[in-house]
């Protein structure tokens, strides 16, 4: 039996997150990109999440990505990094995230880390299964 890979496209919830729904790609060369609507902030407009992933000894993906963001008031600029620990089920996923802002000149740590827990679904071809989609 092969074991499930990240690599591909998801769609992901994080229920504490500004905005709830996002997607994910998983790049099979360790590296993901991540988007949800520029309005789904309500504080800030922020560019789509890059970022990178591995997988660890006990099968666990661990994967960061970073995003600016620009305040719509007062026009600061922040980065966001946002830290997963995620499970793999077949075509769900599961884990936890850990999200903190840093001043985008100093590096300075300004708010968090804040946590929430994330669930996703593979988007896959009606009928399919990532296992079989390789058939």
């Amino acid at each position: 039996m092969t074991k499930a890979s990240i690599v591909g496209v998801w769609r992901v919830k994080t229920p504490d997150a500004p905005f709830t729904y996002h997607m994910f790609t998983f790049h099979s060369d360790g590296t993901l990109m991540q988007s949800n609507p520029p309005a789904g902030n309500t504080s800030t407009s922020d560019t789509a999440g890059m970022g990178i992933w591995r997988t660890g000894k006990d099968d666990t993906v661990q994967a960061r990505f970073e995003e600016y963001r620009l305040g719509f008031t007062d026009k600061t600029v922040t980065r966001g990094v946002v830290d997963f620990s995620l499970r793999l089920n077949g075509d769900t996923l599961s884990g936890s995230a850990m999200f903190t802002i840093y001043d985008a000149e100093s590096g300075e740590q300004l708010r968090g880390p804040l946590t929430t827990v994330v669930t996703g679904s593979r988007v896959t071809f009606v009928g399919y299964t990532s296992a079989s989609m390789n058939e």
